[in-house]
């Protein structure tokens, strides 16, 4: 049976007295109908698991208290800071579901020559990431960014010490980028949006210090490129520690 859990950020949590409210309220109190006297598991976002048992539930919110804190769950190594090119919002669905699961640390849409300038609902993107959070048994949560011009994500990532850009031409692998790297607790990564990112934006990043890597043999849609360079980043990380 799937063990459920739900998102009560640190402020809802009080000298052991939690808070639902919200969609979290309507979820455990309507959808689930949780009663006054079952436990349930909260997550707060930055690493802490709770059991909590509902104590009253009222009209839109309820009450609950902790009965159980667990251990500050260990992060994903190493942290991640990614930018993608905005695309259309159907396919960045999938890329913030699919990343807030894999656990990474920030998201940044981009606004690159190639990308889709129109809409992005920070607070509709946030909720996607809470529910892939609640679902994968997690308990981090991204933090996802407003969307940012090309220049002020250089400007943002400008310290950041390994910085990668996917780049089907490049020569460069990952893996070889990866081992020359050693002792690695973070990495910047920009992936571009359908059709890529202009030969001028490529230019800008490597003066910048972003790497080119190439991650497929084959032209990779914007949502299956975000996986690959994530799941490849993870796993040649904790093959350092075999």
């Amino acid at each position: 049976m799937h063990d459920f859990q739900f998102y009560i950020p640190p402020e809802k949590v009080r000298n052991k007295l939690v808070t639902f409210d919200g969609e979290e309220y309507r979820h455990c109190c309507r959808v689930l109908r949780k009663n006054r006297g079952d436990v349930v598991k909260v997550f707060d976002g930055y690493g802490f698991h709770y059991n909590v048992r509902i104590l009253n539930i009222y009209d839109n919110y309820a009450e609950g208290e902790i009965i159980k804190s667990y251990p500050k769950e260990k992060s994903v190594f190493p942290e991640v800071i990614l930018g993608v090119g905005k695309i259309k919002n159907s396919a960045l669905d999938t890329i913030v579901s699919q990343v807030s699961s894999l656990g990474v640390a920030h998201f940044y849409p981009l606004l690159t020559r190639h990308s889709v300038k129109r809409g992005f609902k920070k607070g509709r993107f946030e909720r996607i990431a809470i529910e892939s959070v609640k679902q994968c048994g997690s308990a981090y949560l991204p933090k996802i960014h407003d969307k940012v011009s090309f220049d002020n994500w250089l400007n943002i990532t400008q310290d950041e010490k390994l910085k990668l850009i996917a780049e089907q031409v490049s020569s460069m692998s990952l893996l070889k980028v990866m081992d020359e790297m050693k002792n690695i607790d973070k990495v910047t990564v920009m992936i571009g949006p359908e059709g890529g990112f202009s030969d001028d934006e490529i230019k800008t990043a490597k003066g910048n210090g972003f790497i080119p890597v190439n991650i497929s043999k084959r032209r990779l849609r914007t949502e299956l490129a975000v996986v690959v360079m994530l799941a490849n980043i993870y796993s040649l990380v904790s093959m350092e520690d075999v």
